[in-house]
């Protein structure tokens, strides 16, 4: 029988991994709302905080990319 933290703190889990799967695909806008999620739900947690700027920092990477091939 499993308690509630337990459930919990396998969600979260999931929630990390899931948003690390989609930046590791090539989605970071989805792994961005996926870690801003975890962040918002445990803010203390560094790990969901450093998963939200590396998707942060992929998509920002990504739009200047956009940017520079629209203009050549």
């Amino acid at each position: 029988m499993e308690t509630q933290t337990q459930n919990d703190d396998r969600a979260f889990g999931l929630l990390l991994f899931e948003a690390e799967e989609s930046l590791a695909r090539g989605s970071p806008d989805r792994s961005l709302v996926l870690a801003s999620k975890a962040v918002k739900e445990r803010p203390e947690s560094l790990t969901a905080r450093s998963l939200m700027e590396r998707a942060r920092r992929e998509l920002l990477q990504g739009r200047r990319r956009e940017k520079l091939e629209s203009r050549v």
